[in-house]
Protein backbone atom coordinates (compact mmCIF):
# COMPACT_ATOMS: atom_id res chain seq x y z
CA UNK A 1 0.00 0.00 0.00
CA UNK A 2 1.33 3.45 -0.88
CA UNK A 3 2.40 5.68 1.98
CA UNK A 4 -0.14 8.37 2.89
CA UNK A 5 1.43 11.75 3.67
CA UNK A 6 -0.46 14.68 5.14
CA UNK A 7 0.79 17.70 3.22
CA UNK A 8 1.05 21.19 4.66
CA UNK A 9 0.06 24.15 2.47
CA UNK A 10 2.86 25.88 0.57
CA UNK A 11 3.17 29.64 0.94
CA UNK A 12 5.35 31.50 -1.57
CA UNK A 13 6.11 35.24 -1.49
CA UNK A 14 7.02 36.93 -4.76
CA UNK A 15 7.75 40.43 -5.98
CA UNK A 16 9.48 41.52 -9.18
CA UNK A 17 11.85 38.74 -10.28
CA UNK A 18 10.07 36.52 -12.85
CA UNK A 19 13.15 34.41 -13.66
CA UNK A 20 13.80 33.61 -10.00
CA UNK A 21 10.11 32.94 -9.38
CA UNK A 22 9.97 30.54 -12.32
CA UNK A 23 12.91 28.55 -10.95
CA UNK A 24 11.37 28.40 -7.48
CA UNK A 25 8.01 27.14 -8.77
CA UNK A 26 9.59 24.66 -11.20
CA UNK A 27 11.67 23.11 -8.43
CA UNK A 28 8.65 22.86 -6.14
CA UNK A 29 6.61 21.29 -8.92
CA UNK A 30 9.33 18.61 -9.33
CA UNK A 31 8.70 17.40 -5.78
CA UNK A 32 6.70 14.18 -5.62
CA UNK A 33 4.25 15.72 -3.11
CA UNK A 34 3.55 18.84 -5.16
CA UNK A 35 0.41 17.36 -6.70
CA UNK A 36 -1.13 16.83 -3.26
CA UNK A 37 -0.07 20.24 -1.90
CA UNK A 38 -2.10 23.45 -1.92
CA UNK A 39 -0.14 26.48 -3.07
CA UNK A 40 -0.76 30.03 -1.84
CA UNK A 41 1.19 32.80 -3.56
CA UNK A 42 1.36 36.34 -2.19
CA UNK A 43 2.41 38.91 -4.79
CA UNK A 44 3.40 42.30 -3.36
CA UNK A 45 2.49 45.47 -5.22
CA UNK A 46 5.03 47.61 -7.06
CA UNK A 47 6.96 50.25 -5.13
CA UNK A 48 7.18 52.50 -8.18
CA UNK A 49 6.03 52.81 -11.77
CA UNK A 50 9.45 51.60 -12.89
CA UNK A 51 8.91 48.27 -11.13
CA UNK A 52 5.31 47.76 -12.27
CA UNK A 53 6.21 45.86 -15.50
CA UNK A 54 8.35 43.29 -13.66
CA UNK A 55 5.66 42.83 -11.00
CA UNK A 56 3.13 42.30 -13.81
CA UNK A 57 5.43 39.75 -15.47
CA UNK A 58 5.60 37.77 -12.24
CA UNK A 59 1.81 37.81 -11.95
CA UNK A 60 1.37 36.61 -15.53
CA UNK A 61 3.69 33.71 -14.71
CA UNK A 62 1.66 32.85 -11.61
CA UNK A 63 -1.56 32.56 -13.58
CA UNK A 64 0.02 29.90 -15.81
CA UNK A 65 1.26 27.82 -12.85
CA UNK A 66 0.12 24.19 -12.67
CA UNK A 67 1.20 21.01 -10.92
CA UNK A 68 -0.27 21.62 -7.45
CA UNK A 69 -3.51 20.41 -5.92
CA UNK A 70 -4.82 23.96 -5.79
CA UNK A 71 -3.54 27.46 -6.40
CA UNK A 72 -4.59 30.68 -4.66
CA UNK A 73 -2.96 33.94 -5.76
CA UNK A 74 -3.18 37.07 -3.60
CA UNK A 75 -2.21 40.15 -5.62
CA UNK A 76 -1.60 43.14 -3.38
CA UNK A 77 -2.60 46.48 -4.95
CA UNK A 78 0.05 48.35 -2.95
CA UNK A 79 3.56 47.53 -1.74
CA UNK A 80 3.43 46.19 1.81
CA UNK A 81 7.15 45.36 1.96
CA UNK A 82 8.81 42.07 2.73
CA UNK A 83 8.30 41.95 6.48
CA UNK A 84 4.64 42.99 6.49
CA UNK A 85 3.84 40.67 3.59
CA UNK A 86 5.34 37.61 5.26
CA UNK A 87 3.92 38.28 8.71
CA UNK A 88 0.41 38.84 7.34
CA UNK A 89 0.51 36.04 4.75
CA UNK A 90 1.89 33.34 7.03
CA UNK A 91 -0.52 34.41 9.79
CA UNK A 92 -3.47 34.04 7.43
CA UNK A 93 -2.52 30.58 6.18
CA UNK A 94 -1.54 29.03 9.53
CA UNK A 95 -4.70 30.44 11.10
CA UNK A 96 -6.75 28.65 8.43
CA UNK A 97 -4.65 25.51 8.00
CA UNK A 98 -2.68 25.04 11.24
CA UNK A 99 0.76 24.83 9.63
CA UNK A 100 2.63 26.03 6.56
CA UNK A 101 5.76 25.55 4.49
CA UNK A 102 7.10 28.95 3.47
CA UNK A 103 9.41 30.07 0.66
CA UNK A 104 10.42 33.29 -1.02
CA UNK A 105 10.90 33.82 -4.72
CA UNK A 106 14.59 32.86 -4.85
CA UNK A 107 14.50 29.49 -3.08
CA UNK A 108 15.26 26.44 -5.24
CA UNK A 109 14.45 23.14 -3.58
CA UNK A 110 15.52 19.52 -3.84
CA UNK A 111 12.92 17.05 -5.18
CA UNK A 112 12.88 15.64 -1.64
CA UNK A 113 12.20 18.98 0.05
CA UNK A 114 8.45 18.54 0.56
CA UNK A 115 8.84 15.00 1.83
CA UNK A 116 11.41 16.15 4.41
CA UNK A 117 9.41 19.21 5.49
CA UNK A 118 6.10 17.38 5.86
CA UNK A 119 7.73 14.50 7.72
CA UNK A 120 9.41 16.92 10.13
CA UNK A 121 6.14 18.80 10.72
CA UNK A 122 4.46 15.50 11.58
CA UNK A 123 7.32 14.26 13.75
CA UNK A 124 7.67 17.39 15.87
CA UNK A 125 4.11 18.71 15.81
CA UNK A 126 3.49 17.68 19.41
CA UNK A 127 6.96 18.58 20.66
CA UNK A 128 6.32 22.14 21.75
CA UNK A 129 10.00 23.02 22.15
CA UNK A 130 10.40 22.81 18.37
CA UNK A 131 9.10 26.06 16.85
CA UNK A 132 10.21 25.69 13.23
CA UNK A 133 11.68 23.46 10.55
CA UNK A 134 14.49 24.65 8.28
CA UNK A 135 15.01 23.21 4.83
CA UNK A 136 18.35 25.01 4.49
CA UNK A 137 21.69 24.24 6.05
CA UNK A 138 25.08 25.86 5.59
CA UNK A 139 27.16 24.21 2.87
CA UNK A 140 29.98 21.84 3.93
CA UNK A 141 32.65 24.31 2.84
CA UNK A 142 31.38 26.70 5.56
CA UNK A 143 30.30 24.31 8.31
CA UNK A 144 32.02 21.05 9.21
CA UNK A 145 30.19 18.55 11.43
CA UNK A 146 32.16 16.80 14.18
CA UNK A 147 33.51 13.39 13.16
CA UNK A 148 31.03 10.62 13.85
CA UNK A 149 27.99 12.91 14.20
CA UNK A 150 25.24 10.25 14.30
CA UNK A 151 22.15 12.11 13.06
CA UNK A 152 20.78 13.46 9.78
CA UNK A 153 19.35 16.58 11.41
CA UNK A 154 20.37 18.85 14.27
CA UNK A 155 18.69 21.35 16.59
CA UNK A 156 19.52 25.03 16.57
CA UNK A 157 18.17 27.98 18.61
CA UNK A 158 18.38 30.11 15.44
CA UNK A 159 15.69 29.52 12.81
CA UNK A 160 16.32 30.03 9.10
CA UNK A 161 14.09 31.86 6.60
CA UNK A 162 15.28 30.05 3.47
CA UNK A 163 12.58 27.41 2.98
CA UNK A 164 11.05 26.81 6.40
CA UNK A 165 7.89 25.68 8.17
CA UNK A 166 5.99 26.23 11.39
CA UNK A 167 2.72 25.59 13.19
CA UNK A 168 -0.01 28.06 14.10
CA UNK A 169 0.40 27.77 17.88
CA UNK A 170 4.14 28.54 17.65
CA UNK A 171 3.78 31.38 15.11
CA UNK A 172 1.16 33.08 17.24
CA UNK A 173 3.60 33.44 20.14
CA UNK A 174 5.60 36.05 18.20
CA UNK A 175 5.44 39.66 19.41
CA UNK A 176 6.17 41.55 16.19
CA UNK A 177 6.24 44.89 18.04
CA UNK A 178 8.85 43.45 20.45
CA UNK A 179 7.52 45.18 23.55
CA UNK A 180 10.41 43.70 25.53
CA UNK A 181 13.05 45.31 23.28
CA UNK A 182 14.20 48.02 25.71
CA UNK A 183 14.58 45.65 28.64
CA UNK A 184 16.24 43.03 26.43
CA UNK A 185 18.84 45.53 25.19
CA UNK A 186 19.62 46.57 28.77
CA UNK A 187 20.21 42.96 29.82
CA UNK A 188 23.80 42.03 28.89
CA UNK A 189 23.27 38.42 29.96
CA UNK A 190 20.20 38.04 27.73
CA UNK A 191 22.06 39.53 24.78
CA UNK A 192 24.97 37.11 25.27
CA UNK A 193 22.57 34.17 25.51
CA UNK A 194 20.74 35.31 22.37
CA UNK A 195 24.01 35.21 20.46
CA UNK A 196 24.42 31.50 21.19
CA UNK A 197 22.78 31.31 17.77
CA UNK A 198 25.44 33.53 16.20
CA UNK A 199 27.48 36.61 17.09
CA UNK A 200 25.57 38.69 14.54
CA UNK A 201 22.12 38.27 16.07
CA UNK A 202 21.91 41.36 18.32
CA UNK A 203 23.20 43.62 15.53
CA UNK A 204 20.74 42.04 13.12
CA UNK A 205 17.83 42.56 15.53
CA UNK A 206 18.79 46.21 16.05
CA UNK A 207 19.04 46.78 12.28
CA UNK A 208 15.62 45.20 11.77
CA UNK A 209 13.84 47.14 14.51
CA UNK A 210 15.49 50.43 13.57
CA UNK A 211 14.46 49.98 9.93
CA UNK A 212 17.87 49.52 8.31
CA UNK A 213 16.77 46.18 6.87
CA UNK A 214 13.25 45.37 5.71
CA UNK A 215 13.08 41.95 7.32
CA UNK A 216 11.10 40.05 9.93
CA UNK A 217 13.18 37.01 10.82
CA UNK A 218 15.36 38.55 13.54
CA UNK A 219 12.11 38.96 15.49
CA UNK A 220 11.20 35.35 14.74
CA UNK A 221 14.65 34.35 16.03
CA UNK A 222 14.03 36.39 19.19
CA UNK A 223 10.72 34.55 19.58
CA UNK A 224 12.59 31.24 19.59
CA UNK A 225 15.01 32.61 22.17
CA UNK A 226 12.37 34.01 24.53
CA UNK A 227 10.52 30.68 24.53
CA UNK A 228 13.61 28.48 24.79
CA UNK A 229 12.62 27.01 21.44
CA UNK A 230 14.58 25.26 18.71
CA UNK A 231 14.58 24.87 14.94
CA UNK A 232 15.29 21.59 13.16
CA UNK A 233 17.98 21.74 10.45
CA UNK A 234 18.99 19.01 7.97
CA UNK A 235 22.66 18.08 7.85
CA UNK A 236 22.43 18.09 4.05
CA UNK A 237 20.49 21.06 2.74
CA UNK A 238 17.24 20.69 0.81
CA UNK A 239 17.42 24.33 -0.26
CA UNK A 240 19.64 26.49 -2.44
CA UNK A 241 19.17 30.26 -2.35
CA UNK A 242 19.73 31.57 -5.88
CA UNK A 243 18.86 35.16 -4.97
CA UNK A 244 22.22 36.17 -3.52
CA UNK A 245 23.21 37.43 -6.95
CA UNK A 246 22.61 41.06 -6.08
CA UNK A 247 19.06 41.07 -7.52
CA UNK A 248 17.26 41.17 -4.16
CA UNK A 249 16.25 44.25 -2.21
CA UNK A 250 17.88 43.09 1.03
CA UNK A 251 20.85 41.13 -0.28
CA UNK A 252 24.25 41.72 -1.81
CA UNK A 253 25.87 39.38 -4.28
CA UNK A 254 27.36 36.49 -2.31
CA UNK A 255 27.75 32.93 -3.59
CA UNK A 256 29.29 31.52 -0.40
CA UNK A 257 25.91 30.30 0.88
CA UNK A 258 25.05 28.21 -2.21
CA UNK A 259 24.33 24.51 -1.84
CA UNK A 260 24.68 21.38 -3.97
CA UNK A 261 21.19 19.85 -3.78
CA UNK A 262 22.49 16.52 -5.05
CA UNK A 263 23.57 15.89 -1.46
CA UNK A 264 19.97 16.01 -0.14
CA UNK A 265 18.70 12.73 1.30
CA UNK A 266 15.52 11.07 0.03
CA UNK A 267 14.44 10.34 3.61
CA UNK A 268 15.57 11.32 7.09
CA UNK A 269 15.37 9.81 10.56
CA UNK A 270 14.33 12.37 13.17
CA UNK A 271 15.78 12.03 16.68
CA UNK A 272 14.14 12.90 19.98
CA UNK A 273 14.43 14.48 22.43
CA UNK A 274 15.16 17.88 20.90
CA UNK A 275 18.56 18.95 22.23
CA UNK A 276 21.40 21.14 21.02
CA UNK A 277 24.70 19.41 20.27
CA UNK A 278 27.43 21.77 21.62
CA UNK A 279 30.02 20.70 19.03
CA UNK A 280 27.63 21.25 16.14
CA UNK A 281 26.65 24.68 17.44
CA UNK A 282 30.30 25.70 17.81
CA UNK A 283 30.80 24.86 14.13
CA UNK A 284 27.65 26.82 13.22
CA UNK A 285 28.63 29.90 15.26
CA UNK A 286 32.07 30.11 13.65
CA UNK A 287 30.43 30.91 10.32
CA UNK A 288 28.73 34.02 11.72
CA UNK A 289 31.60 35.32 13.84
CA UNK A 290 33.45 36.95 10.93
CA UNK A 291 30.26 38.51 9.60
CA UNK A 292 29.43 39.99 12.98
CA UNK A 293 32.90 41.48 13.28
CA UNK A 294 32.62 43.06 9.82
CA UNK A 295 29.21 44.53 10.66
CA UNK A 296 30.53 46.12 13.83
CA UNK A 297 33.49 47.62 11.99
CA UNK A 298 31.10 49.14 9.41
CA UNK A 299 29.00 50.63 12.20
CA UNK A 300 32.05 52.13 13.86
CA UNK A 301 33.15 53.69 10.57
CA UNK A 302 29.68 55.15 10.00
CA UNK A 303 29.70 56.72 13.48
CA UNK A 304 33.15 58.19 12.87
CA UNK A 305 32.08 59.63 9.52
CA UNK A 306 28.96 61.20 11.00
CA UNK A 307 30.93 62.70 13.89
CA UNK A 308 33.25 64.39 11.37
CA UNK A 309 30.35 65.75 9.29
CA UNK A 310 28.17 68.06 11.39
CA UNK A 311 25.82 68.54 8.46
CA UNK A 312 25.11 64.85 8.11
CA UNK A 313 21.45 63.84 8.37
CA UNK A 314 22.40 60.68 10.23
CA UNK A 315 20.69 58.56 7.56
CA UNK A 316 22.14 55.03 7.68
CA UNK A 317 22.40 52.79 4.64
CA UNK A 318 20.62 49.46 4.72
CA UNK A 319 22.81 46.49 5.55
CA UNK A 320 22.26 43.12 3.93
CA UNK A 321 20.78 40.59 6.23
CA UNK A 322 21.63 36.91 6.13
CA UNK A 323 19.36 35.13 5.32
CA UNK A 324 17.78 37.55 2.81
CA UNK A 325 15.32 37.99 -0.02
CA UNK A 326 13.43 40.82 -1.61
CA UNK A 327 10.07 42.63 -1.95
Amino acid sequence: MAETVTTAPLVVFVYNRPAHTARTLAALRANDLAGTSDLYVFSDGAKSEAERPSVHAVRELLHTTTGFRSLEIVEKPHNDGLANSIIAGVSQVVRERGRAIVLEDDIVTSPYFLRYMNAALERYGDLRRVFSISGYNLPPRLMQFPPGYPHQVYFNPRPCAWGWATWCDRWQTADWQVKSYASFMQDAGARRAFEEGGADLVDWLVDELEGRVQSWDARWTLTHFLHGALAVYPVSSYVDNVGNDGSGINSRANLAWRNDLARALSSVEFPTPAAVDPQVMRAFRRVFLLRATATRIRRLLRRLLRSRDPGSSGQKPACARQPSTDS
